[in-house]
């Protein structure tokens, strides 16, 4: 999609915005974790929007930079997926690490991945036989935790604001309980999860 020349930078905020299939403002606030108010207020064009603040609806909308700064090119940033946290000792997900919630790492080249795909990048050598580095790309489906994952590796997150995790699912004892499985670790039994999505690739760095 061709940049409109006459539109402004939060013309082209609220572009990126529905673009990324966030019905309101508030909907993209809320996933991104910053207030409504200063939201509204940079795609409304109450409030100005620094380079630093773009850069991060840019990750977060996935849609190119200089488009959303300037207007020129493409809307459309392909092949680039946010690396969203990190994955520490055992093997627990940091999604944010120390940056703000709603940005990212860092962004990885990646053509062949589904347009939701994300990554999280292995710290330590906690996760043999994976190396510090390695980048392991997953979906966002927040969809529970289909068929698809069951004996398989996944990110996964655990019921009720608990912590996420890269571990192979097995069927537990009880309905939306799982067994997490990792090479170097003990199980965790009969686990509710909220959702688990499976690793679509792991990369070495």
């Amino acid at each position: 999609m061709m940049q409109i020349a006459h539109m402004e930078i939060h013309e082209r905020l609220q572009q990126a915005r529905k673009s990324a299939k966030y019905t309101t403002p508030a909907d993209a606030a809320q996933a991104m974790g910053v207030t409504r108010v200063t939201y509204y207020q940079h795609e409304s064009g109450i409030r100005g929007i620094t380079r630093t603040t773009a850069e991060r609806y840019a990750n977060f909308f996935r849609v190119d930079l200089t488009w959303l700064l300037t207007g020129k090119g493409r809307l459309e940033r392909k092949g680039l997926i946010p690396v969203l946290g990190y994955v520490g000792a055992g093997a627990e997900i940091y999604p944010v690490d120390d940056h703000a919630q709603g940005g990212s790492l860092d962004t990885i080249e990646a053509t062949v991945y589904p347009e939701d795909a994300v990554a999280v990048r292995i710290r330590g050598d906690s996760m043999y036989p994976f190396e510090e580095g390695w980048t392991l790309i997953y979906r966002k489906d927040r969809d529970g935790v289909p068929s698809a994952c069951i004996n398989q590796l996944c990110v996964c997150k655990v019921a009720h604001d608990g912590p996420m995790f890269i571990k192979r699912l097995r069927k537990g004892t009880r309905a939306k309980h799982y067994n997490l499985e990792s090479w170097n670790a003990a199980p965790r039994e009969d686990v509710e999860l909220e959702w688990a999505s499976p690793v679509l690739a792991i990369l070495p760095r």
